[in-house]
């Protein structure tokens, strides 16, 4: 690598601290702290020439963790709690209230891309039976697709 060769360096953060780049992702990774929890961070690079065509979108994210969380919470209920309650109940399981399902959630990983498109991987808390709960979007469409994985 030479001293122009800035395409495998990790990058500092104001708020993210240490971004490591993952050659074989083609991505940074970090941590980072959602609504108390914390939670891994990705900075695609897919659709970007540079981190700096990415952060801004996890900047954007974080900037309003409050709004997007009840945005987030909001379009996986719409799009799952409805398939929850029809199809994935265990025997004697009543059927979940929007508060329920959200409550079981928890949040594992963020991935940002450039051009403002995000997915949210959350744990299911069993609602799904272990499965994983992704939720995409953009920063200006909000929440788009909400799905189980696994």
């Amino acid at each position: 690598m030479t001293d122009t060769d800035t395409s495998h360096i990790d990058h500092i953060d104001e708020r993210f601290g240490t971004l490591v780049m993952v050659p074989a992702m083609n991505s940074y990774a970090g941590t980072a702290s959602w609504q108390d929890t914390v939670v891994d961070l990705h900075c695609s690079l897919d659709d970007a020439s540079s981190l700096q065509h990415v952060l801004p979108v996890a900047h954007a994210l974080w900037q309003d963790q409050t709004a997007w969380q009840d945005k987030l919470h909001t379009g996986v209920i719409g799009k799952l709690l409805e398939l929850k309650n029809s199809t994935w109940l265990e025997e004697d399981e009543q059927p979940l209230s929007a508060a329920d399902f959200s409550a079981r959630m928890t949040l594992l990983s963020v991935t940002v891309y450039a051009g403002g498109g995000f997915d949210f991987l959350y744990h299911d808390g069993d609602l799904f039976w272990g499965h994983v709960i992704e939720v995409s979007g953009s920063l200006e469409n909000g929440v788009t697709h909400a799905d189980i994985l696994g």
